[in-house]
């Protein structure tokens, strides 16, 4: 009986992390157009001798 107490314990400690984890991820900041946005401000001051233009 010890033994399914520990699982029961094990079980009810993994899905607290995973919902501590998943609510976590949901509080992230979600600036996912930094990136773009600043590859857009290099490339557009970039070199005038790009070949493919």
């Amino acid at each position: 009986m010890n033994a399914v107490w520990a699982l029961a314990a094990l079980g009810v400690v993994g899905a607290v992390l995973a919902i501590a984890a998943a609510w976590r991820r949901s509080n992230a900041p979600q600036n996912l157009g930094a990136v773009s946005d600043q590859w857009i401000s290099e490339h557009r001051l970039g070199s005038t001798q790009d070949s493919r233009r």
